[in-house]
């Protein structure tokens, strides 16, 4: 598969070299001719191919930063860090103390310890490296060393005073501030020609939310998918920023595509379903609603309040065997809730189980009179007026 990839990156360099050496003269084998064509290739949506050529750029040119910069960017976004991961090993072997790779094979460790390994690495073979500091300011963040992220993003900017990575990562540190107006200055800077930065239109477009700008939000987000429009989490945020809106039905379709690109975070999938099932609701589509909560209820954490959400979605379908289902899933996931037992007793009554259904509004009256909650939807006498209900039925029965 490797051999595959570098043969058509190959080609795709070939023609990169006749293109760009048309429009740029003696600069045909420069690494700004090759930045130049790799931009024009994402620019036209075509990532796959702008990274084909890029692994092979950068192999020619192991030192140039703004086309390694890209190339792991890209790599990153796109899915292909195991592929981008190989080449720099190789590389490493030919260069073991060159910064540009030392922190290219950083930014793709599969853990902090070796992430941090390789940026420390760089640093210790100039102290100045710019990418190397930004590197272990992102791995504080992530542990909420707010103050060191603050110390190392100081440092890349002392080193070059332009650096758009470091004003996107400031940008992203003042955001998890709670600084809106600082994060949305930096974050504005560093997409100043940026000819790829999806994570940072995401950024500036959780900036404009912060700061109570939904509309501003939504276009960040769509900048965003227009460059990588498989990230499930750039469809929740314009998913979002479309129900503050008030577009419901363009929420609901975003919310569908973020849980179709969700990929093996089944977290996210989750609540993009649960979204749609909760938006589904609203406009009166019980079907479609349950079967999206049936989708979040499987694919999510055990969630008492989404087990229950589906129980009522089945009840309303004519379903009471399956809302019992999700009923006692709510209710042994959360056992003093009586709301819980008082569907679980309801649906059982519907289904005719009338032997279970005495004991779960039994459960149901003692939860309710134990441990009253406010904003239940259920009363100890709309529980206990049920279970009387039930208990005259049983008795019936007991007469024929």
């Amino acid at each position: 598969m490797r051999g595959r990839r570098r043969g058509v990156a190959a080609l795709a360099l070939a023609l990169a070299l006749a293109g760009a050496g048309a429009r740029a003269g003696d600069e045909e084998a420069s690494p700004a001719a090759f930045y130049r064509y790799a931009t024009s290739l994402l620019e036209q949506r075509q990532p796959e191919k702008a990274a084909a050529f890029l692994e092979v750029a950068v192999s020619h040119y192991p030192a140039d930063l703004p086309l390694n910069e890209l190339y792991v960017r890209l790599a990153k976004e796109e899915g292909l860090d195991d592929l981008a991961r190989a080449s720099y090993g190789e590389r490493r072997e030919e260069y073991p103390a060159e910064p540009v790779i030392l922190c290219a094979l950083g930014e793709l460790a599969g853990d902090e310890a070796e992430a941090r390994s390789y940026f420390e690495r760089a640093l210790k073979a100039d102290a100045a490296f710019g990418p190397a500091h930004l590197g272990l300011a992102e791995l504080a963040l992530a542990n909420g060393a707010w103050d060191d992220a603050g110390r190392e993003i100081a440092a890349a900017l002392k080193a070059d005073d332009g650096d758009r990575d470091a004003f996107a990562l400031r940008g992203t540190l003042r955001l998890n501030q709670g600084d809106a107006e600082g994060a949305t200055d930096d974050l504005k800077r560093a997409l100043k020609d940026a000819p790829y930065a999806p994570a940072t239109h995401a950024a500036l477009a959780r900036a404009y939310a912060l700061g109570g700008d939904a509309a501003a939000a939504k276009e960040e987000y769509r900048a965003a998918i227009s460059q990588s429009g498989d990230r499930g989490e750039y469809y929740v945020g314009l998913a979002e920023a479309l129900e503050a809106l008030g577009d419901a039905g363009p929420a609901r379709l975003a919310y569908e595509a973020a849980a179709a690109r969700a990929g093996a975070d089944r977290a996210l999938a989750a609540g993009a379903y649960a979204a749609v099932g909760r938006l589904a609701f609203a406009d009166d589509d019980v079907d479609g609603a349950a079967a999206a909560m049936e989708k979040a209820t499987g694919l999510g954490e055990p969630d008492a309040a989404a087990e229950a959400f589906l129980g009522e979605l089945r009840t309303r379908q004519g379903k009471p065997w399956d809302a019992a289902v999700a009923f006692n899933a709510a209710a042994k996931l959360e056992p003093t809730n009586g709301d819980y037992w008082f569907g679980l007793g309801a649906a059982l009554a519907d289904a005719g189980e009338l032997a279970g259904a005495e004991q779960a509004l039994a459960k149901s009256l003692q939860a309710m009179t134990a441990t009253p909650r406010e904003g239940a939807k259920a009363t100890p006498e709309a529980a206990a007026a049920k279970l009387a209900e039930v208990r005259a039925r049983l008795a019936a029965e007991k007469r024929k």
